[in-house]
């Protein structure tokens, strides 16, 4: 018998009786209880609605999120591996799960691997990238006349000439990896979701 039917079958009874029969159960349900289940509603919009809006319950991913404009393209892999980093030193994944046991050993050695490249890999890939930039000097870039219509070089403030492969060559490279890498660990962690659970 559920609360209600219970209580649907005190009130009828109750009603059947006079003032001085009801008993002080059913008094003291009908004063305290019944408002609040009238007044639910409202308990339940501060639960849902408001509290998490003033108090968000995944701070440490709106706070990663910036409040700039930024694409989508940047936006997701840089969420989806603060999810694994938050996975792995936020829940303590490594501690308070046995992989081995779960026969989930395989998924632990590819966990550790993204877990490497997100937190330490990446970042040094991308120092790298923005290392191998040519220096410009004073900014000026001359494009030597006879070269035109053939390869274009450029002239780095009397550095002499040099063509867009022998300056932008390396980046091109190490972007490539950048890219080749994230897609595979990001291909990864959408792949093992069901799994990035404690």
């Amino acid at each position: 018998m559920t609360h209600m039917n219970i209580y649907e079958k005190g009130l009828a009874k109750a009603l059947r009786a006079d003032d001085s029969k009801i008993p002080l159960r059913w008094k003291l349900q009908w004063k305290f209880i019944d408002p609040w289940w009238e007044y639910s509603w409202a308990h339940k919009l501060w639960r849902d609605r408001i509290s998490p809006f003033l108090w968000p319950r995944q701070k440490w991913l709106t706070d990663a999120i910036p409040k700039t404009w930024n694409d989508k393209r940047v936006l997701i892999p840089d969420i989806l591996y603060l999810m694994v980093v938050h996975y792995v030193d936020g829940e303590k994944a490594f501690e308070s799960i046995d992989f081995e046991a779960s026969g989930l050993g395989s998924f632990a050695k590819e966990l550790k691997e993204v877990y490497d490249w997100a937190k330490v890999g990446r970042k040094e890939l991308q120092k790298k990238i923005d290392d191998s930039y040519p220096d410009l000097g004073n900014g000026l870039i001359l494009i030597d006349d006879e070269t035109l219509g053939q390869e274009v070089k450029f002239n780095l403030s009397g550095n002499g000439f040099k063509s867009y492969e022998e300056l932008y060559g390396e980046v091109n490279r190490l972007e490539a990896e950048l890219e080749d890498s994230d897609t595979k660990c990001l291909e990864w962690i959408v792949r093992n979701r069901n799994h990035l659970w404690t």
